[in-house]
């Protein structure tokens, strides 16, 4: 068993809003795809706007939320 404690990320401020649809949005300049293991980062603020594939893992350090309705901007 690892029992080190990660590092924690000091993020005084949260990102702006950013769409998981927007390839700008992620490190690769790619949204995620089926299979892929998507890291939310500490200070990333990332908006479902679209149906997202079949992932292997999602971990989420920074803020995840949903689009409520596809008429909402």
């Amino acid at each position: 068993m690892n029992c080190e404690a990660e590092a924690v990320v000091d993020c005084t401020s949260m990102n702006a809003e950013s769409n998981w649809s927007d390839p700008e949005s992620w490190t690769l300049k790619a949204a995620p795809s089926e299979g892929d293991e998507v890291v939310i980062g500490p200070c990333d603020n990332i908006v479902i706007d679209v149906d997202t594939p079949i992932l292997k893992s999602l971990t989420v350090n920074g803020r995840l939320s949903f689009k409520n309705s596809a008429s909402e901007p």
